[in-house]
């Protein structure tokens, strides 16, 4: 005789054992296939042997890969990294015209985050280059953040004036999914009454400052929000995914703080405690904890001393903090990748939740960065820094492998 599910189990059935197979056991059989595409360390030999990017793709046609660059007459690291993202976004497409329900909305918010670093590509293309090809940049969009071309070409064709600005954020961004961020960024501006809200022009309206301040604004606002959907969505897939947003949201606070001490944001005291304190996301483990210390960071010793309780984050520092030389072991994006990918696999040992669709896309990623530093490496005639690669799902990996210099 069976047991029956609690009744916690039947409330919860997005992120329950009893009924996750029942609703989403397809989608995640998809994924977990997906799981096997990775290349391996052969895989990997071959491509390092490579003597030309031609060879490069033949390796590639023997792989999971296939034929994905058959088309390419010519080929550079930029052509193999957009196809292989075509290919990656192709996938997720498909897993997401399976998933119903929570997934659903899952596998959204996993869109969203392409679908901003689009929006922004777009904008700092328009205001840097206001007669520039538009074609350009919609090629260098990332097909996973696709919010229609038709929306794409209005946010590269606005009006460079105030209005035009606000106008481009009321009319054409809101009807996209993440549009809300960016117009809670226009009257966040207009409440502090910085010079953005009165601003004859959108270059002085999105001026380098301001710029930075909208990215960070806008991906704050959406990590806070998929924090709290993964909360909802409880048991397993929160457990993974509380872990790996809270480490995308310290790494973003670190980078805010190290990109701040050149600027006013990090050198004037008043916009330290305020405007830049404002773009501290406030889900991550160094919240809160550290929230109120972080006020104070204006150069790399204060940042250095608000790391010390956080074991990882110190070692991290430690490592990976010092700028890459000819003898050094890389820089911090190096090591919080080599951190990432490590929790990301980690995802994939638990059953019956939704953070494997998350690690999938984030692991194809990195997957992705090595196919193109392998191609540069090629062409540039620098094999010796073929090495830098962070191979996915590596047998060879000890755990808390980032904790040592390579």
């Amino acid at each position: 005789m069976g047991l029956a599910p609690s009744q916690s189990a039947k409330a919860q059935a997005h992120g329950d054992v009893w009924t996750f197979n029942m609703l989403y056991a397809h989608a995640e059989a998809l994924v977990r296939g997906y799981r096997k595409s990775f290349l391996t360390e052969t895989e990997y030999l071959n491509l390092r042997n490579a003597s030309n990017l031609g060879d490069v793709r033949l390796s590639l046609q023997e792989t999971d890969y296939g034929n994905f660059l058959q088309d390419q007459l010519t080929l550079s690291p930029k052509v193999i990294r957009e196809a292989a993202q075509k290919k990656m976004a192709d996938e997720f497409k498909y897993i997401r015209s399976q998933a119903c329900g929570e997934l659903a909305t899952f596998l959204d918010f996993i869109s969203y985050e392409y679908m901003i670093d689009n929006i922004i590509l777009i904008l700092q293309h328009t205001l840097n280059n206001p007669n520039g090809d538009v074609a350009d940049v919609l090629e260098r969009c990332h097909p996973l953040g696709d919010i229609g071309e038709s929306n794409m070409r209005s946010i590269a064709s606005f009006e460079p004036t105030k209005r035009g600005l606000e106008q481009l954020f009321v009319t054409v961004l809101i009807s996209t999914p993440v549009g809300h961020y960016f117009s809670q960024f226009l009257q966040s501006a207009k409440n502090y009454g910085e010079n953005m809200a009165g601003a004859d022009d959108a270059q002085a309206t999105l001026g380098e400052t301001s710029f930075v301040m909208l990215e960070n604004f806008v991906y704050k606002a959406y990590l806070e929000d998929f924090s709290t959907l993964c909360d909802h969505l409880g048991g397993e897939t929160k457990m993974h995914m509380t872990h790996v947003l809270n480490r995308a949201a310290d790494k973003r606070t670190i980078n805010i703080c190290i990109n701040s001490f050149a600027t006013d944001l990090g050198q004037d005291q008043q916009m330290r405690e305020t405007t830049r304190q404002d773009l501290i996301p406030t889900v991550g483990y160094l919240f809160p904890e550290s929230f109120g210390a972080i006020r104070t960071v204006a150069n790399l010793e204060d940042l250095t001393e608000v790391l010390q309780p956080y074991n990882d984050y110190k070692t991290l520092w430690e490592v990976w903090g010092d700028a890459e030389g000819e003898g050094g072991t890389g820089n911090l994006d190096d090591g919080f990748y080599r951190m990432e990918v490590e929790d990301l696999e980690n995802c994939f040992y638990g059953q019956s939740h939704m953070a494997v669709f998350y690690a999938y896309v984030k692991l194809k990623e990195q997957e992705i960065r090595n196919l193109e530093w392998i191609s540069e490496c090629i062409i540039q005639d620098r094999r010796d820094k073929v090495e830098k690669i962070i191979p996915v799902f590596d047998e060879n990996r000890r755990t808390r492998g980032w904790a040592t210099a390579v």
